[in-house]
């Protein structure tokens, strides 16, 4: 299979692949509406955030998943990558989702702390 020649020479080989397929054995199943992957047109409160450096979801897929929604932001930061985990002043996103919770307000939460998201300092040699 395609997932085994391509992880072959890997560490973990195929684990994570058939790990992944045995739990999607075990997910329920059901029919899905005809309408399904219409995009979804809505006025209900969203906050959107991204990674400039996600190459699993990048930030022009939140772009898009919003493109029909009225009531909408779209923070993007700027050194953050699928998971911001590593960055510094990592509770600056805690602020702005609890605010976003409390307010139901996508232009309410204060954004200023993201410039201060920095990845770690490190040295790559001479």
């Amino acid at each position: 299979d395609a997932a085994a020649r391509v992880n072959r020479d890997t560490w973990f080989g195929n684990y994570r692949v058939e790990q992944q397929v045995k739990a999607c054995g075990m997910w329920p199943r059901a029919s899905i509406p005809e309408d399904f992957h219409e995009t979804l047109e809505t006025g209900i409160p969203v906050l959107l955030i991204s990674g400039r450096l996600d190459q699993v979801t990048p930030p022009d897929w939140a772009e898009q998943a919003s493109a029909r929604m009225t009531n909408t932001r779209h923070i993007v930061l700027e050194h953050g990558a699928h998971v911001p985990a590593g960055l510094s002043n990592f509770e600056c996103l805690d602020g702005i989702m609890s605010e976003f919770i409390q307010t139901a307000d996508p232009a309410s939460p204060d954004d200023a702390c993201i410039a201060d998201m920095l990845p770690p300092a490190f040295e790559t040699g001479k």
